[in-house]
């Protein structure tokens, strides 16, 4: 796990930087693992050949696998968000940093 209770307790001090000093390497790793999933399983399940011969044009195709990856990334940041919501109920904390990690520049 990323957030170790322990230290947070430790350090007596409500942030949550070991959140932050981890979230850039987990999402390399989640975002690489989503669009590549994405496209693995479209020829996995045989579909890949039924979208390229579609009407569609391969640029909406692209973009509308980055649109649907991107909200997934986006509800996974979305899904930290508890985290900092409890621990400012635990002391004062620094919305700057959390907000930073939260904004669409980090996609």
């Amino acid at each position: 796990m990323v957030f170790w209770v322990a230290g947070f307790f430790a350090r007596n001090i409500a942030d949550i930087r070991p959140l932050f000093q981890w979230m850039p390497l987990l999402m390399i790793f989640l975002v690489a693992a989503l669009t590549m999933r994405s496209w693995s399983e479209e020829q996995r399940s045989g579909t890949l050949e039924s979208l390229l011969t579609s009407p569609v044009a391969p640029l909406k195709l692209v973009l509308g696998k980055f649109v649907a990856m991107l909200s997934l990334v986006a509800l996974a940041l979305l899904l930290t968000l508890p985290l900092p919501l409890t621990v400012s109920f635990m002391g004062p904390l620094d919305w700057g940093p959390v907000m930073g990690v939260m904004s669409p520049r980090c996609f």
